[in-house]
Parts: C-alpha cells; structure tokens; sequence
C-alpha cells in the first residue's frame, strides 16, 4: 500500500513540475531574442521594454549587432552595447525602439539559491551550424527549454547539470516562478566531469542593472574588445623557388595569431625545417566586413611580414642561401568556414615575387 502511495505522490510531483515549466515558457519564450554579432549566435532576456540582458562574450568584439524578435512574424532591430561586466560575462544592450512584449522579472538580490534547486533555461541552442539568417529563422531549434538542478553555489555564479549549448550563451536561467536567476556563461565538457554549465548569478545581474542606472559611463572604444588567440596551418608556394631552382616545391607552416581588440593581429609560422627553412613574423588590421546577412562577415587583413628563408641552391655547390625580405600581404577569411586564402608580394635580390597561400585556423 505504501509502494502506491509513493508511486502516485512520484507521479503527481513529475507532473506538476512538468506543468509549472510549461507555464514558465509559455509565458517567457516571446520576450528571449536572438542575437546576432561577428556572425556568433546568441540568446539573450527582454528586461525593459528596450534593454535586453545577454552575455558579455556575446557582444564584446564590439562589432555591429542585430536582434530579432517574432512578433506574428520575425523583425530585426540594431542593438548597441550600454553596460558591460567582464568579470561576471554580463552584458546589457538596448535596442533602437522599444517592443510590446512581456519583461522578465529577476529573481530579488536578498535572496538566496541552493543546491538542489529546480531551474530551466529558454534559448536557441543552434551554434554555428547555419550560416544564413532565413534558415536561421525557420529552425527547430529556436525557443528550446532544457532543465535542471543547481549543482553547486559558487561566489561568481552556480553550475549547473542542464543541457546547453553554443546558442544558450547569454539565455536567461528561470526559478520555477519565471523569475531569472542567472544567465547561461559557459559550458565545460571532458571525460573526468561530463557536461557542465556555468551560470552567472542574479546577484551580479542586479550589480550591472544598478550600474546602467546610475548611468555609470560605458565606452564603445574598439579598445574594450575582446583579445583571442589562434592556431593555423598555412600552404604556400613562393614562386621565387621555381625561378631560382626550376623547381615547384611548396611549405606546409604551424603557425601562432594573437588578435588585440579583435583587430591588430601579430603572427608568427615557420615550416620547423632546420635546413630549408621558411618564418614568417606578420603585423597586421583586421577589417570586419558585414555582408547583408548579419550571419555572414569576412575579415580581410592586410598585413606587414619579415619573411625569412633558407634553401639549398644547387648552383652554389648545395650552398644552403639565407634571405630576410619584408612582404606585403592580404588575406580574406569568410566568418562561416574556418580557411582563409592569402596573397604575398616581396622582393629578394631587388626582384619582385608572389606567394599563394591557403591557411586553416584552429
């Protein structure tokens, strides 16, 4: 007889938690935009009728941004950074006209959150997987809840056991009142912990709200970018070689970018050939260009490089030759796959010479 009463209470409790979220997102999935910046997909929570609470990551290359709400149908408004805490991943920014939707509450400051406590999560869990706005909007994987437990109260946030994904980034993390008690920061995943989420907490929520409010300034100086760093393979053929050897051969080079601001890139690759030896060390600007779909950008970067070579020359009895040249370079990567094409000009003996690359980042 227990058994069955346990069994009922079991099945009555799943129940009423399976409703209280239904009604949570009901209510609250109009007012989660999608956010669109540098070509990265993002979630994001109306607050005001024209302020939206995201993540600072999702918005800190300080680049153009575009929001889209569906109101019977999808509109797209700009959006412009106001506030920003780096150091909780928060970030408000405020639309051009306000929208006639529902504003999410938060969840109080004096509050606390435990261990254990339900919560849930509304947001666009699509990553980088479409790379055109229109079948953007007619994705499935728009306005996805996922649930779970808050698995352990930390000093900058919680961390928590629910699925999210590239795309949850900046959604809004509900209590089972429909309030926010945090924003989705980060996911870890590796063989020793499983999926892990990283939550930013409603405590620094409630610090950047207070910030905006006592108009705290907020600089939209490129300066406040965001600095990245990058691996990359570059294939390249100097034609200098055919000329000086009647011979075609090409470099494979492992090479290292650092980007300050999202802009100034430094980079160095070499072919790790001790013998015939091939470094490049480049400084360069990245400029972002915007293709009507804001899901689509290039980044062209012309650069300075001090090329250093050397190679055996057969008409020097094997003679290894060692050259240092300064070369001028372009390169052209599209946002949406990870190859770049560069082009090369420099002189070696007062003779002008063109290299052809093809490069892939990590």
């Amino acid at each position: 007889m227990n058994f069955i009463v346990n069994f009922l209470f079991f099945v009555f409790a799943f129940q009423a938690d399976a409703q209280n979220w239904s009604s949570v997102y009901q209510q609250n999935k109009s007012s989660i935009p999608i956010i669109v910046s540098s070509g990265a997909i993002c979630s994001g929570a109306l607050i005001e009728k024209n302020l939206i609470l995201t993540s600072a990551h999702c918005v800190d290359h300080y680049r153009s941004i575009s929001v889209y709400f569906y109101l019977s149908e999808w509109i797209r408004l700009s959006a412009s950074r106001v506030q920003l805490l780096e150091s909780s991943d928060l970030a408000l920014i405020q639309i051009e006209k306000d929208v006639q939707l529902p504003v999410l509450k938060i969840f109080p400051q004096d509050q606390l959150l435990v261990e254990g406590q339900s919560i849930a999560t509304i947001g666009h869990p699509i990553g980088g997987s479409i790379f055109r706005i229109s079948s953007l909007l007619r994705s499935d994987y728009l306005h996805v809840i996922s649930s779970g437990l808050i698995s352990k109260v930390g000093k900058s946030g919680f961390v928590s056991d629910m699925s999210v994904s590239p795309g949850n980034s900046g959604g809004p993390v509900f209590d089972q009142k429909g309030q926010i008690v945090g924003v989705v920061s980060k996911k870890r995943i590796d063989r020793f912990t499983g999926d892990l989420g990283f939550i930013s907490n409603h405590k620094h929520i409630h610090q950047l709200i207070d910030n905006n409010k006592s108009k705290k300034i907020h600089s939209e100086s490129f300066l406040n970018a965001r600095t990245s760093a990058d691996l990359y393979l570059l294939y390249s053929q100097p034609n200098f070689r055919k000329n000086r050897q009647g011979d075609s051969k090409t470099y494979w080079n492992v090479g290292l970018g650092i980007q300050l601001w999202d802009r100034l890139r430094f980079s160095l690759d070499t072919n790790l050939d001790t013998k015939e030896a091939f470094t490049q060390y480049g400084i360069g600007w990245n400029f972002h260009i915007q293709a009507e779909d804001p899901l689509q950008h290039y980044k062209l970067l012309p650069a300075i490089e001090v090329i250093k070579f050397r190679f055996r020359d057969p008409l020097q009895n094997e003679l290894h030759v060692q050259k240092l040249s300064t070369a001028l370079s372009i390169s052209l990567k599209p946002s949406w796959f990870p190859i770049y094409a560069k082009l090369s000009a420099f002189e070696v003996d007062n003779k002008s010479y063109g290299m052809v690359g093809l490069g892939l980042l990590f």
